[in-house]
This record gives C-alpha cells, sequence and structure tokens, in this order.
C-alpha cells in the first residue's frame, strides 16, 4: 500500500489538487461578494431510551450565547428547529422525570438537513431520594450496560482525527489502550490482545472483517468497508464488555447505521483516499415517512487507470456498497439494512531475470477478498417500558489468494492457491424492558448456522510435483448463544449492571458459561469510581477446526476439531473525573487472564494468541488448549471535548503482555509494545459569515513490535526463511513514532456545501519498520518500511 500512494502523490495529486484549490477559492471569492447568513434545520425525534417509545412535550432549545431558538416534541416525540444558522450549536433536551441531555457543538451546514435522535434516560427515586443523573457526555457509552473500558464515538470523530482517513478502525487506534501493527492496515490491538479476539456488530447482527484485502482469522484490512457517512453514534468496548456481547475476547465495535432523512432527498459525492463515492437519502414516499440510505464506493486507483492513468502496475481494485431501508408501521418498525465489498489486486513478476533482485521480482500474486451481509430486522413495542426485537441476517466472507513463480521459458508455476469462504445464517431475537425506574433488564438469544468451503493447497515442484492440500472441506455446524443482563440503581449513588452469557458449539459440544458484573459509584456529579468482571470466550477461527491431515493410507482426520474456545478473565477498575462540563481525566488499571489459548503441536513456540494481519491463519499446524497468557496495565485518558472551537485527547498506556508456550515458558507476546501514547487535538475558526477552516495533528508513539529473530545462516542453507524460535519475541524493533497533520475547510453555499481536506501523513518521513524478511534471491536479510511521508486530499460536496 505505501507504494501505492507514493506514487499517487508523484503522479496525480498535486495536479489535481491545485485545480481543486483553484476552484474553491473561486466560489469562496463568489460568495463573499455577496455574502448573507446562511440558514438550515436541526431535525429529530425524542425517545426514552429504555423503551424506545416516544416523549411528548420535550423541551428543546439552542443554548447559545447569540441564538435563542426552541421548541417541545410533538406526539410523535419530533421536532424541528428553524431557522438555525449555519456552524456550531449546543442544544439542551429536559422531560419531566427525566435527565437533561446536552449536546454539544452540533454542526449545521447549509447542504444537509441536522436529524439527531435524543436518547433521555428516566431519573431514578429510592426512598424519596432523587438519583442524580449525569448529563450526557462522549465519556459514556450509548449503551447504559456499560459501566467500564466503553466509550461512544460520532461519525465526525472518524474523519476530524489526523490520520483517521473515515475509518472507525483507526480512529479508535487513538484511544488508550489501543495500538495498531501497520499504518498500511487497520488491524488494532486492544490492550496487548491480538486482533483475532475482535468482535465487529452491526445494528445488533455480528457481522465478518468489514474491510478490503482481508485476511481470513483477521478483524482488519487495508481499507475499511464501513461508510462513515452512514453511520449513527457508535460504541467501542475494550474489556468486561456486557454480557449480549459474546464470542470475543479483547474489544467490541458496536455500529449504528442511521435512518435516511424521511422528509427531503439529500445527496453527497466525494473523493480521497478511501475512493470515489456518492451517496443518497430521502423518503420513498411523501407521505409514509419511510425512508432510504445509500453509498457506493470504487477505488480512486481504478476509476483513474479506467480513464488511461496508469500509476502502478499493480492497481488495487475494490468497491462497496452500504445501505438502510427503513418502514415505520403501524405497530413497530421494519428496516433492511446491509454492506458488501469486493477487493482485488495483482501483481505481476518481471519478466527479465536481468532485472531480478529480489524474490518479489519473480513471484506474481493475486490478493483479496469479499465480504456481504444483509439484514431485516423487526422492531415492536410492547408496552411504554418494553421493546421486542428479531433480527434475521445472511453473510459471507471470502478472503483468497493465490501464488505464482516465473520459471524456465518465464512460464507460470502454481505455489500456492488459498481460498477461505465462510457463510452465516442468524437469528437474533432479544426483549428489553423497564421494570421501575431503578430496574432495566435486557434478554436475547443468537442462533448462527456457520457454514464453511475451503480450498487451500501448496504446490512443490523440486525435486518432484507434489501438492500439500491443508483443507479441503465443504460443511457445517452451529453455534448459539443466549445472554440476560440487567442494571439496577442500589443507591443514589451506586448502581450495578451484571449479566450472563452462555455459548454453545455444536461442532464439538463445546460450552462457556460467562458471567459478567460492572459496579459505579458515584462520589458526587464530578467524581465516580468503577469496577468490571467479564468472563469472555470465543471460538477459534473457523478454519482452524477444519484443518485435515492425510496418513499413509490415504485417511482423512482433522485433528483440531476437538478444540474447546480460548476463555478470558477481565478485572478493570477505573477513576473518572470531570473536572468542568468539557475537560475529563480517566485512568483505568486492568488484568486479564487468559486460560485454554491455542498452541502449536509441532512448533511449541506458536501460539495464536500472535495472530496478525500478515499472517496465515491455516499453516498445516495442529494445536491443543494448553496455553495461557496475561495482560495487565495502566491507562490514563485526559479530554477536553469540543468547545470554543478547539479541542484535545491525550491517551497513554503503559502494559506488559506475556504468553505461556508448549515449554512451559514464559514469552513476550507479539504485541507486548510496553507503551503507547497519543496525542491529537484540533482548532476551528470561522471564516466569514457561513464558512469554517480547522487545524489538526496527531502525534503516535507507540513501543517497537516485537519479532522473531531470523537464522541467516540456516535460512543459506535451505534457500528459505528460517526464524529463531528459541529467541522468539525478546526483542523488538525501533520505537513506532509519526506526527500527521490535517487542515479542513468548510464552505457552505445557499443550496450546497463543500468540504476540503488536505492531510500530510508521517511529516517528519520517519521510516518505521513494518516487518524483516530473508530474500532468498540476494542471501540477505531485508526490511520492509511502513508509509512514508504522504500527502492526501478529500473533497466533499452535500446538497
Amino acid at each position: 500500500m505505501k507504494n501505492i500512494f507514493y506514487n499517487i502523490i508523484n503522479n496525480f495529486f498535486i495536479k489535481f489538487f491545485y485545480f481543486l484549490f483553484i476552484s474553491i477559492f473561486f466560489l469562496y471569492y463568489l460568495q463573499t461578494v455577496n455574502a448573507q447568513q446562511l440558514k438550515n434545520k436541526i431535525r429529530g425525534v425524542v425517545i426514552d431510551a429504555d423503551s424506545r417509545s416516544s416523549l411528548i412535550g420535550a423541551t428543546i432549545i439552542l443554548t447559545d450565547i447569540n441564538e435563542q431558538n426552541g421548541t417541545i416534541s410533538d406526539t410523535n416525540g419530533k421536532f424541528c428547529l428553524e431557522n438555525v444558522t449555519v456552524g456550531r450549536h449546543n442544544l439542551k433536551a429536559s422531560f419531566m422525570g427525566y435527565g437533561e441531555v446536552i449536546l454539544n457543538n452540533l454542526e449545521v451546514v447549509s447542504g444537509k438537513e441536522l436529524f439527531i435522535t435524543i436518547e433521555m434516560h428516566e431519573t431514578a427515586v429510592i426512598a424519596s431520594e432523587v438519583v442524580v443523573t449525569a448529563k450526557s457526555s462522549k465519556s459514556e457509552a450509548t449503551n447504559k450496560m456499560a459501566t467500564i473500558s466503553a466509550r461512544a464515538f460520532t461519525v465526525e470523530e472518524t474523519s476530524k482525527y489526523a490520520g483517521s482517513w473515515g475509518d472507525p478502525s483507526r480512529m479508535a487506534s487513538k484511544f488508550a489502550g489501543v495500538t495498531i501493527v501497520s499504518d498500511e492496515r487497520n488491524d488494532i490491538i486492544v490492550r496487548g490482545n491480538s486482533p483475532i479476539g475482535m468482535l465487529w456488530r452491526l445494528d445488533g447482527v455480528d457481522i465478518p472483517n468489514p474491510n478490503h484485502f482481508a485476511v481470513a482469522g483477521s478483524s482488519g484490512g487495508a481499507i475499511s468497508m464501513i461508510n462513515n457517512n452512514l453511520l449513527d453514534n457508535s460504541d467501542f468496548f475494550t474489556s468486561a464488555f456486557p454480557a449480549e456481547y459474546g464470542n470475543a475476547l479483547s474489544a467490541v465495535f458496536d455500529l449504528h447505521l442511521r435512518n435516511g432523512n424521511n422528509e427531503k432527498h439529500e445527496y453527497f459525492a466525494q473523493v480521497g483516499v478511501n475512493g470515489f463515492e456518492i451517496g443518497a437519502e430521502g423518503p420513498f414516499t411523501k407521505f409514509k415517512k419511510s425512508s432510504y440510505l445509500f453509498s457506493y464506493r470504487y477505488s480512486t486507483l481504478a476509476v483513474l487507470n479506467k480513464l488511461g492513468i496508469s500509476i502502478i502496475d499493480a492497481v488495487p481494485v475494490f468497491q462497496d456498497v452500504s445501505f438502510k431501508f427503513n418502514f415505520p408501521l403501524k405497530e413497530g418498525r421494519l428496516s433492511i439494512f446491509g454492506v458488501a465489498g469486493t477487493s482485488k489486486a495483482v501483481f505481476e513478476p518481471v519478466l527479465d531475470s536481468l532485472k531480478w533482485e529480489g524474490n518479489n521480482d519473480y513471484i506474481s500474486e493475486k490478493t483479496g477478498s469479499k465480504m456481504g451481509v444483509i439484514a431485516i430486522s423487526y422492531f415492536r413495542p410492547i408496552n411504554n417500558y418494553t421493546y421486542f426485537r428479531i433480527i434475521l441476517s445472511l453473510s459471507a466472507d471470502n478472503p483468497f489468494y493465490a501464488q505464482d513463480s516465473a520459471g524456465a521459458g518465464y512460464l507460470s508455476y502454481r505455489i500456492a492457491d488459498v481460498n477461505y469462504l465462510s457463510e452465516r445464517d442468524a437469528v437474533h431475537t432479544l426483549l428489553n424492558s423497564r421494570i421501575n425506574s431503578r430496574l432495566k433488564i435486557k434478554g436475547g438469544i443468537i442462533f448462527n448456522r456457520l457454514l464453511i468451503n475451503n480450498n487451500i493447497a501448496y504446490y512443490h515442484w523440486k525435486p518432484q510435483y507434489k501438492v500439500f492440500t491443508l483443507s479441503s472441506i465443504k460443511g457445517s455446524t452451529l453455534l448459539e448463544q443466549a445472554y440476560i443482563q440487567a442494571k439496577y440503581a442500589l443507591s443514589a449513588k451506586f448502581s450495578i449492571n451484571s449479566g450472563i452469557n452462555t455459548m454453545c458449539l455444536f461442532l464439538n459440544k463445546t460450552f462457556s458459561f460467562q458471567p459478567r458484573v460492572g459496579v459505579k459509584y458515584e462520589v458526587n456529579s464530578l467524581n465516580s469510581f468503577s469496577f468490571g468482571f467479564g468472563y469472555h470466550s470465543q471460538i477459534q477461527p473457523l478454519p482452524v477446526y477444519f484443518v485435515q491431515k492425510t496418513d499413509s493410507l490415504g485417511k482423512i482426520s482433522y485433528p483440531n476439531k476437538n478444540l474447546k474456545f480460548i476463555n478470558s478473565m477481565h478485572f478493570v477498575f477505573g477513576y473518572d473525573r470531570q473536572l468542568n462540563e468539557f475537560l475529563r481525566v480517566k485512568s483505568e488499571i486492568y488484568y486479564q487472564q487468559i486460560t485454554d489459548a491455542a498452541l502449536g503441536n509441532q512448533n511449541p513456540v506458536y501460539s495464536l494468541l500472535n495472530f496478525g494481519g500478515g499472517d496465515d491463519i491455516v499453516t498445516g499446524e495442529t494445536f491443543n488448549n494448553n496455553g495461557k497468557g496475561n495482560n495487565y496495565g495502566i491507562e490514563l485518558t485526559v479530554e477536553r471535548f469540543f468547545n470554543k472551537g478547539w479541542y484535545f485527547l491525550s491517551t497513554g498506556s503503559l502494559f506488559n503482555s506475556k504468553y505461556l508456550d508448549g515449554n512451559n515458558k514464559w514469552r513476550n507476546t507479539r504485541y507486548n509494545t510496553n507503551y503507547v501514547f497519543n496525542l491529537l487535538g484540533g482548532k476551528e475558526f470561522k471564516t466569514g459569515l457561513n464558512n469554517s477552516l480547522g487545524i489538526s495533528a496527531t502525534v503516535v508513539n507507540i513501543g517497537g513490535q516485537r519479532y522473531i529473530p531470523i537464522d541467516l545462516s540456516a535460512s543459506e542453507l535451505s534457500g528459505n526463511e528460517i526464524r529463531i524460535d528459541s529467541l522468539a519475541y525478546q526483542k523488538q524493533f525501533e520505537a513506532y513514532f509519526r506526527v500527521d497533520l490535517r487542515l479542513r475547510y468548510r464552505l457552505n453555499h445557499k443550496h450546497f456545501s463543500q468540504e476540503i481536506a488536505f492531510e500530510l501523513g508521517n511529516i517528519f518521513n520517519r521510516k518505521n519498520i513494518n516487518t524483516m524478511y530473508y530474500d532468498k534471491y540476494s542471501e540477505e536479510i531485508k526490511y520492509s518500511y511502513q508509509l512514508p511521508r504522504i500527502p492526501l486530499l478529500f473533497y466533499r460536496v452535500e446538497f
């Protein structure tokens, strides 16, 4: 990916940016000649956060010093603030018997109406004492069953942080306890855990890895398929998550798609590092209040290639589509939503042996992935305190990889042919009820039918032709989860979240019982202490169960079929201090104990706790469940929420991550970088009556990645890379350091709005090591590096 970006800059970027800059400047000049204050609407709905029922008569007002505007919600909980000037605004919602909700720095633009859903929580009354409910804040997850190690994020955060590129994963890598493996991919490491342990959930559906160029078993890729333009406020969990989240070990992304505008058709188009993109939303019919939301994206490089602008030989071709259709019914609501994408890149060999300087010169590769999920959701309120929801979903995931070598006469000889195909049919039913102002309960069942169709083979041509089949199987199994969780206000200061998740894999009849509990003590409205415990289980990556072995008689066996779940206990203690309305300090101390981790039988140092996005999940290795691990550390977050035009976020983590190998020796995990520090911030300036200029920067410093050293002498003798397993993960590469800078300019016009952003990644051009490898052609140990200094351009128009 780094070569792709580098060539974009040298061959295309400067001219395109120059043309766009002149166009924007011209529009700005025309606008300022006859400038007038532009206005738009803030529309939305006010609902009870627990029952999802509408709240009638809630008061909604703008609290800006220079602008007074207010209204009340109607019989359907809807409201509309007319004639709101473009720019930033603060909003307050209040309703008798409910905690106040304050939303700060909402951005109103001319090209699109702002629609918000305000979720209000009933105030608990205990023995005539009113429980003080904190005002809504980003320090709290949207899922109120979460007590600790959870954070909500907005769609704006996925784009305004320098280095995020509109990607939820890259954005989350700036949070405390989160690191990255490579800036060429968005795999994220949470508290020393492999990215294999993360769960992606979209509107109640557990989905496959939603990234382009994904690798089987991984949770990341080169570019996200999730379109941030379609997201609503969502949650990110790093430990001891609520009982409704199962089959996850390290983290959970709980994403939500927003509904489309049900009164007005709106459109957008944008171009940037994530591709050329178009989108639309609006009502299906004027009076039914149903809506659609849709976007399509295609690879920027592929578009340029089709236009005859050839930048590189191996063009990464990717495309994706996201959508949501919402249909209000007489009793309830029906939604249909989905995400799908495909990606492919082909690397051709150099057909001149005199020009061969390394392995890659005579090797051709085809790599990519496909993913799709579609779901239908039915929501039905039973009364003002209880609702029922059922979600039916179909999903599929298909990473693939093929490798050929140029041989005699430059003929192509197949080396590897890897094709993973997994499918999932799922039903998720849930019931949520507020028993009273102190007790809330949620329970559900998730039933999955898992299908797999793997074909994995490697080819040897010398001394004689031979095919090694690691997996060639088509089969299915069932995975069932059931959960129940409750939140109870013990007193005016104490609250407790507790729950149980159970999981059963029918393939080998493995069962897990997972208790979860979180306790919060609010000293006052500014100080709180929290504690969380969670027992979490996760199935091994599905392809691992179906690794096959063939004996001398031709009999096929599946030695990994009876692997148990990997299990983990999380203990977390946290302190949260709200210094003022906009400044917050938070610290967490955690300990995680891992048992039943998969360890290699042939290679006792190999553990799936060290699996990464660049690895093959099926290598022919057979596993046992004798592995153990532990992660512990301390985290600090200091955050100033956006106010008076500026914000900052500073996070730091000190941690240790170890695992027990098959030789009964404790080792550093691959991801034990020991520390990570992030500092990001930004300032926004108003230019003229309607426009704004924003500048932001991000500084990232991570301890060096650990590695297994290469035995150069043994590699030269064998002609292949040989690692020294006895020294696994003792040493580290140099620390990772990167600084990104982002400029953003928004212009509001009478009937449309524009945004242009310029980002300079890795501004000091630091050479961060990605990996080391043995080049058998030159017989040397070489290093590959992460992205160099890279300018990026983003342009967006809404109308």
